[in-house]
């Protein structure tokens, strides 16, 4: 895995057709694991505004000089390919992320510029390939490289944090909180334990989870006997604003005094971009190691495979 990793993040990205400039604002059309990959685009350019549109169409509120960027791995997901013929019909600035199919003849015949990925691997695993092309696409791959140093985890430090996490989450229903500048990990965990995992999974953001989820956790609640069914997994960070910290701590110590068993993610003490390498790799293992466990396939995804073929 260390040197696909390694050629994952030396991999030069190659774009068709480059625009000039960096835009000031993107909105991103994706679904599924190309969502995440979006996310990671907003996680690792934290200064810059990028919404993510997870529907059909366009986002609403996207302002009328953002770019607009569709990213499907596979570049045949309906949706993106619907949020990609609305902004080509709108003659808004676009740029696609695919590793071919649909989107891609949907660039090229706009003369769009267009960031292709190798192809044959699930969304997922390519997110670092997905999160290359897309900083390609918008402009800022250097200065979100110079800004984002990624280094390679510790591979037995990895290994002890997967294995914990795998054990963690047998039997549980696990529920991932961070911080809202970190809610794209807490994505990104859930989306590895539902689909490769195979299990029911949820995240969210604290301060606001507190301020409603909390309460579905009441110990004196009509569905109080199904509490222990739940994981809350907390992303811990230690760049995070101390006053978020304080809720994150208050709302774990709250969660234990309901007689709930709770686990932390510690994150490195490094630029964002490491910790974005951290947490996905993490989460790829951590769901390795729980689908062998079960004797699953890690990489297949039959039941969404089967949605996307429905008419």
């Amino acid at each position: 895995m260390t040197n696909r990793l390694e050629q994952m993040l030396s991999h030069t990205q190659e774009l068709e057709r480059p625009r000039a400039e960096a835009p000031s604002a993107v909105a991103a059309g994706a679904m599924g694991g190309s969502a995440r990959a979006a996310d990671a685009l907003a996680f690792v350019l934290p200064g810059k505004r990028i919404t993510v549109h997870e529907d059909f169409d366009l986002p609403a509120d996207a302002p009328e000089n953002a770019l607009y960027l569709a990213v499907s791995y596979s570049g045949e997901t309906e949706e993106a390919i619907s949020f990609a013929r609305a902004a080509l019909a709108r003659r808004l600035p676009f740029a696609a992320v695919a590793s071919g199919g649909a989107l891609a003849k949907l660039a090229r015949e706009a003369g769009a510029p267009l960031a292709l990925v190798p192809p044959g691997m699930p969304p997922r695993d390519a997110l670092f390939h997905m999160l290359r092309a897309a900083l390609a696409a918008v402009g800022e791959t250097e200065a979100a490289l110079s800004e984002s140093v990624i280094s390679l985890p510790d591979d037995a430090r990895l290994a002890r944090a997967a294995e914990a996490l795998a054990g963690a989450i047998e039997g549980k229903i696990p529920v991932f909180y961070a911080s809202v500048r970190n809610e794209a990990l807490a994505r990104i965990a859930k989306m590895y334990c539902n689909e490769s995992g195979k299990i029911p999974s949820f995240a969210g953001a604290v301060p606001a989870r507190a301020h409603d989820e909390l309460q579905g956790f009441d110990p004196s609640g009509p569905h109080a006997a199904r509490g222990g069914d739940y994981l809350p997994v907390f992303f811990r960070d230690g760049s995070d604003d101390p006053r978020t910290v304080r809720r994150i701590d208050v709302m774990k110590e709250m969660l234990e005094q309901m007689g709930m068993r709770v686990h932390e993610i510690a994150l490195p003490a490094a630029p964002r971009g490491t910790g974005l390498l951290y947490s996905w790799r993490l989460m790829q293992e951590a769901s390795r190691l729980f689908a062998g466990r079960h004797g699953i396939d890690p990489a297949a995804a039959p039941i969404i495979e089967a949605f996307k073929r429905k008419p």
